[in-house]
């Protein structure tokens, strides 16, 4: 599961690293209106009439790699985060939780 597309615009606009094209990512214009998977034919259309627009929707997995010290695990679909020894329900979607904990610390520092 990715963020959602307005979460995707938001961490782009705040300096989420966007990465290199790798199979099975998925990349969408900022209105939603086109996207697409990397490695379908699809995408490259995508690629080839929006290159400088796209936005990349990551999963939980490409959040946490930016957030080494933010402990998350998902259980039964939904995330939760690990704080003082207590184990606490922070979204049903665990890509929108890390993306919430990203865009906390580095919207603040891009003001």
């Amino acid at each position: 599961m990715t963020v959602s597309t307005e979460t995707a615009v938001r961490l782009n606009a705040a300096g989420f690293p966007q990465p290199e094209f790798a199979f099975g990512q998925l990349w969408e214009t900022p209105n939603g209106r086109e996207w697409a998977f990397v490695g379908t034919a699809q995408f490259n259309l995508l690629k080839q009439h929006f290159a400088k627009e796209i936005v990349f929707r990551p999963t939980a997995i490409d959040l946490l790699r930016e957030l080494p010290h933010f402990p998350m695990i998902e259980y039964d679909g939904h995330a939760y985060t690990v704080t003082s020894g207590r184990i606490r329900k922070i979204d049903d979607n665990a890509s929108e939780a890390g993306a919430m904990v990203w865009l906390e610390i580095h919207e603040k520092t891009t003001e």
